[in-house]
This record gives structure tokens, sequence and C-alpha cells, in this order.
């Protein structure tokens, strides 16, 4: 598995036992949040898309396990699509001398493949466990990796200020949900809901929200493996962004696009109780 060279202090850290155990856990919880949502587990189309840095990969793997555990009813695999625009700032230094982001993303896609060829020859001697050195199951879930899939965002301009990654999670945010069910593998067959998943970094969590709100708003504290959930609400198209609360510390939404923009119902907000139970 890719490190970058710990002699530059930038290093590219897996999950923690813990973190798979939380992902797991966070990946049943998304299938109680579908049901109690009436979305017919059994027949959405899932796409997550993660940012590709390892810990947010694992994340992605480990919310599909937990699916699967959960689910009573045979499932369309999920699909997984790395996206780098979900990924965190770092530093020019990282991107520029220790890892092009086009490397990363050819070395993330390179280390799955792999791990899929050792997930067949496993499930081929009907072994469904495979330890690392650090407990990991090797063994992957039922998943789709869309090896296909060209995220619009290819590089990181830098410095990047704060209002340049809202508007580079805005677009990304756009990107994902447009075209989650576009261009989908061969083998994943459904006709069902689209359900997106995106799974990024502290930071991205915030960003993400405020692009949905299409305002800034003071960020929030975000625990690992939180949940925050977004609806399309049919019946109200629109929103006036000019209608916010005055208790928020907001500015100017221009850089988002301004005007009008569809109105989307965050009705799970960085939620992580799923986790103290």
């Amino acid at each position: 598995m890719w490190r970058s060279d710990p002699a530059h202090g930038i290093r590219d850290p897996p999950l923690s036992s813990t973190g798979h155990e939380q992902a797991q856990k966070t990946g049943a919880h998304i299938v109680d949040l579908m049901n109690e949502r009436n979305i017919a587990v059994d027949k959405a189309t899932i796409v997550i898309y993660t940012s590709p840095f390892q810990r947010c990969i694992d994340t992605a793997i480990g919310l599909v396990r937990g699916m699967a555990a959960q689910t009573q009813v045979s499932v369309q695999p999920p699909v997984i699509r790395l996206q780098l625009g979900l990924g965190e700032w770092m530093c020019e230094r990282f991107f520029d001398e220790v890892c092009p982001a086009s490397h990363l993303l050819s070395r993330q896609q390179e280390a799955l493949a792999r791990q899929q060829a050792l997930t067949y020859a496993a499930r081929a001697n009907n072994n469904e466990t495979i330890l690392d050195t650090h407990g990991k199951n090797l063994v992957l879930p039922p998943l789709i990796i869309d090896y296909g899939y060209r995220a619009e965002t290819t590089e990181f301009d830098f410095p990047e200020r704060y209002t340049d990654m809202l508007q580079r999670f805005n677009q990304v945010r756009e990107e994902c949900v447009s075209q989650a069910g576009v261009g989908l593998p061969k083998d994943c067959k459904s006709n069902g809901p689209v359900v997106t998943i995106l799974v990024t970094h502290a930071v991205g969590v915030n960003a993400l929200l405020d692009s949905f709100r299409n305002r800034i708003t003071r960020p929030v504290e975000t625990s690992y493996c939180s949940v925050s959930c977004v609806q399309w609400k049919k019946s109200q198209a629109t929103l006036d962004i000019s209608d916010q609360s005055e208790e928020e510390e907001v500015e100017p939404v221009e850089f988002l696009g301004g005007g009008v923009k569809p109105r989307w119902c965050i009705d799970l907000e960085v939620s992580d109780i799923h986790l103290k139970t």
C-alpha cells in the first residue's frame, strides 16, 4: 500500500481498527436511514464518491461492508468512484514534490485492483477473511470499483483560499449528484433510485453542507464517521437565498452562484449518534 516518504513529514495513514469498526457501524446506519426514508434498498443504485486518501477509501469500503451486513435482501453492489475534488487541502509540497494528484489516483486504483484480485482468489478458496498485520480484512465486500470514472478535478491549484475550496466542493457536489447514475459499469444494473454517498474529510463536510445551502455558515465540529442526509424536495423547486436566519454569520454567496438555487433539505447534520449506541 502506497505511503509518502516519511522524510517529507507528510503521510497518508490508513484507518485504525477502531476506525474500521466505526465505518461498518456507519454503513449499517445508512441502511436504516434509507429504510426510514422509504428508499428501497434492494432496488437502489448506491454510488459512493470518495476522496482518494487512504483513510477515506478505507471508510468507503467499511461503509459497504456494514451495509451488506445490515441488508436482509439481495442488493446491487455499491459502486465506488475516486473523486480527487473531495480531497483535503494538504499543501503545495505534497502534490508537487511528494505525490502529484494524478499519481495519487493511479496508485490508489492499482492498490484497489490488487485487493480485488486477492479477493477473487480468497473467495475461490471459500475464504472470506484475510487479515493484514493491523487486523484489517483485505477481502473486499461485494462492490464495484468504477475504474473508468474520470473526475473533472484532476489537479489542485495552490494556494487555495477558503472560498476557493468552497467553490471546488460546490462544483464537485454538482458533478457527483448529477452524474451518479451516468456511465456506470456494465455489471451495475438497477432501475431504482440513485443514492449518492460522498466520503470526505472534516473541512469538506462543512463545505458540502454549505454547497447544498448555497451560503456560507459557521463551520461546525465534525467527528469521524458523522453522517449528514440531504434530500431533494420536488414540491419546493427553488429557494430564495435571501431567506436565511439572522443568527447565522454569513458572507455574500455569489461565489456559489447566487440568485435562485434548487431547494435541498438537510434533514440530518453531522450526526454520530449511531456510534454511541
